[in-house]
């Protein structure tokens, strides 16, 4: 008996660390957000293998094309999870690190959400945006197109992740 009450605890632990219970859907809309200023723009379409990569102001929204980059390999968490770990084709949410889990997300639509601690997102083969809070207010990311990548330059919360295609 003790063994099974132990070992609920650490399934509810986990739970709380995996941030399932993190993603409730609200039934306000998200405040209004502010655009991300797009300050310097991607010079060329996207080489095969590579990722754009931009960098977004986490506190003014100001975005500036980086450059290009190989993708990442998604390192694997031990985390258990519907969206955990994600898969590289899908539109991703990069936490600021361990025990925050890397979000996932595939299919078109809008899911709305507390994600708490994200540096960024990168798009997979999808197109979409999301919306992040911080200290300088709530705004939405520029549109990214598959394979693309926005860091932030700081820690912030996203409410909202949208794929169009």
């Amino acid at each position: 008996m003790r063994i099974r009450a132990a070992l609920i605890a650490t399934l509810a632990m986990c739970t709380v660390l995996a941030g399932v219970n993190a993603t409730p859907a609200t039934a306000e809309p998200p405040a209004k957000a502010k655009q991300a200023k797009l300050l310097k723009v991607q010079p060329s379409p996207t080489p095969k293998g590579k990722i754009a990569v931009y960098v977004a102001d986490v506190n003014t929204g100001e975005t500036t094309f980086s450059g290009f980059e190989d993708p990442q390999p998604l390192a694997v968490a031990s985390i258990s999870g519907p969206y955990n770990p994600p898969r590289a084709t899908d539109f991703i949410l990069d936490p600021v690190s361990s025990p925050s889990a890397a979000y996932g997300f595939a299919g078109v639509g809008t899911k709305n959400g507390t994600w708490l601690n994200r540096i960024g997102a990168r798009s997979g083969n999808w197109y979409g945006y999301f919306y992040w809070n911080s200290t300088g207010g709530r705004f939405k990311s520029v549109n990214m197109q598959p394979h693309a990548a926005v860091r932030l330059t700081g820690s912030a919360t996203v409410d909202q992740v949208t794929i169009t295609q």
